[in-house]
């Protein structure tokens, strides 16, 4: 994968490489592992002025690697994350030598070494006992990154000896503040009632979509699964969903009922899609759901078998609830507003003809069933 370096992460590339230089404009006249501590400080005030997930997993490594290694002792980073419902994980960032690369590949937890998946259950530290090879990064440590009981994040560290106890702990103050700042992007991004990403969130994931020029193979790169595996005519879907007579609900069994309704779907839809799609709550009881690299049939059918998880759940007390759905294909030369609306446009159409139904946009409009055209305007669901 091609490195990417902009921004922030290309200054402290670059202060990285300076600090290294013979003419001392960041050795303070310090012995190497005596600059550490500075080096940790100046790192960290890099660290907590990013807002990306990606760009801060990259901050870490260049953060650690500048801890822990050197050119005679370089180090080999991995930055992975969890999956909540599935025994997966998420590599986001790695380093080689003086490299960072962003990354989007999911792992199952058995294609990973064992100490990972301990660092994970213990919140340990775990290390190999003996070196796995003879190859230059054979001692290995997995620092799991915890908050509240819940692990965020696992850092695997590698180079050609075992972390000294003097690195091991400037290491854990730079994944202390990482674990704190990732804490805080956390509760900026997600809905507070259900936990999944809220409208912040889906506007700025829709923006980097756009920046990046195309839907499918830049910003939205997803793993193959067997349940929904890429193909050739793979895109990204945006499929926004409304719950059904929702004001009845909460009119006639109060609100505490109506948050609980919430509640449900929001944890069904973790159940239901994948953990690369993206998940959102849009405001009220409207969600949204980015799939990723799917087409046409495979949007249509694991929405559909989201409404009918739903249809066939037994709300505490509400008793039957049932999900309207409409979706559309993101496209080049797209915009927010204009996914929103062709996505709203499909809603309505499932809404107005007897609830309980997903449609897609571009299947509405071959039918012609509603015209192709979406005026560019607010986005107002119901």
């Amino acid at each position: 994968m091609k490195l990417e370096k902009h921004g922030i992460l290309e200054t402290m590339m670059q202060a990285s490489a300076a600090r290294g230089a013979d003419d001392g404009a960041y050795d303070w006249g310090m012995p190497q592992d005596a600059r550490k501590p500075m080096l940790l400080i100046q790192n960290a005030g890099e660290m907590i002025r990013l807002r990306d997930h990606v760009q801060l997993d990259l901050a870490l490594c260049r953060t650690i690697a500048d801890l822990a290694g050197d050119l005679q002792r370089p180090c080999f980073l991995r930055v992975f994350r969890p999956s909540t419902l599935s025994n997966r994980f998420l590599l986001t960032a790695r380093a080689e030598q003086d490299m960072l690369y962003p990354e989007e590949t999911y792992f199952d937890a058995e294609d990973l070494p064992p100490e990972l998946n301990l660092a994970c259950k213990r919140h340990a530290v775990r290390f190999n006992l003996e070196p796995t090879s003879a190859l230059a990064a054979s001692h290995a440590a997995w620092i799991p990154v915890v908050s509240n009981g819940n692990v965020l994040a696992v850092i695997e560290v590698r180079r050609s000896e075992r972390l000294r106890n003097e690195e091991l702990t400037l290491i854990r103050s730079a994944v202390t503040l990482y674990e704190n700042y990732l804490s805080l992007l956390y509760y900026s991004e997600t809905d507070t009632l259900t936990g999944l990403l809220n409208r912040k969130t889906l506007d700025q994931t829709m923006e980097r979509i756009f920046a990046m020029g195309n839907t499918a193979t830049h910003a939205l790169k997803a793993p193959s699964q067997p349940e929904r595996r890429a193909t050739a005519s793979a895109d990204n879907w945006l499929a926004v969903m409304d719950v059904d007579h929702f004001k009845l609900v909460n009119d006639r069994f109060g609100h505490l009922f109506g948050d609980e309704v919430l509640l449900l779907v929001a944890n069904e839809m973790r159940r239901t899609f994948r953990a690369s799609d993206k998940l959102f709550r849009f405001g009220g009881e409207e969600f949204v759901v980015l799939l990723r690299q799917v087409n046409e049939t495979q949007a249509m059918n694991v929405c559909d078998q989201f409404r009918r998880v739903i249809a066939r759940h037994a709300f505490p007390q509400v008793g039957k609830v049932t999900i309207s759905i409409g979706l559309t294909k993101i496209v080049p030369g797209d915009n927010t507003t204009t996914v929103l609306g062709r996505a709203d446009d499909a809603l309505y159409y499932a809404k107005q003809h007897g609830r309980n139904h997903v449609r897609a946009h571009e299947m509405l409009t071959r039918e012609g069933s509603i015209s192709s055209s979406v005026q560019e305007m607010s986005v107002e669901l119901f």
